[in-house]
């Protein structure tokens, strides 16, 4: 049967929830690393002609097995949120192999699958984290800060990496983002309530 308007349309008295910002915060973190690896990766390689859209290849196919493969372990576990620190780890070893690709264009493409798949873990597991903290009558909102972490990131990830590599070089934008991966991971560990 249809649902009925009291089922849709949230009670004036029922109070917003807020939503958490830990996966907020992961998306947003991840996002501005791949931003910066896919908008980056043929200028910090230039002459690694197969690397270059091997890295972009492995980034999107790391992404997709990152959200699978948190899906089901989120699905599994009912805990949404505890593969957020596990996905910005992730992104941070990734970077760390994307600043590694001067001395080998292998490096590029391995850095860059594991920046994919940590943005994947993150993407799946800050969605549920997200819908789970709302509830179903506010999912709208949910997906609203959770499509703004992305598309936030991804910005940042090409204006904010271009603006430190311009007078500083790639090594120190990679650098720079990798560390703050580093700071956040512990910072978007699930706490309980």
């Amino acid at each position: 049967p249809a649902p009925r308007r009291d089922d849709v349309v949230p009670h004036p008295r029922e109070t917003r929830r807020r939503l958490p910002a830990a996966p907020v915060l992961a998306m947003l973190g991840c996002s501005t690393a791949q931003g910066g690896v896919i908008t980056f990766a043929p200028l910090v390689a230039p002459g690694a002609t197969v690397a270059v859209p091997a890295a972009l290849f492995a980034t999107a196919l790391g992404a997709l097995l990152g959200r699978g493969v948190a899906g089901t372990l989120t699905d599994r576990s009912g805990r949404p949120g505890t593969l957020l620190p596990v996905g910005t780890a992730c992104a941070t070893v990734g970077l760390l192999g994307v600043l590694a690709a001067p001395y080998a264009s292998v490096l590029l493409v391995v850095g860059a699958a594991v920046v994919g798949a940590g943005f994947g873990l993150v993407q799946n597991d800050a969605m549920v984290a997200l819908f789970a903290a709302a509830g179903p009558l506010h999912y709208g909102a949910a997906s609203a800060a959770w499509n703004i972490a992305y598309d936030a990131g991804t910005g940042l990830g090409a204006t904010g990496l271009g603006a430190i590599a311009e007078p500083f070089g790639f090594a120190a934008a990679f650098g720079t983002t990798a560390a703050v991966l580093l700071l956040l991971t512990p910072a978007v560990r699930r706490r309980r309530a």
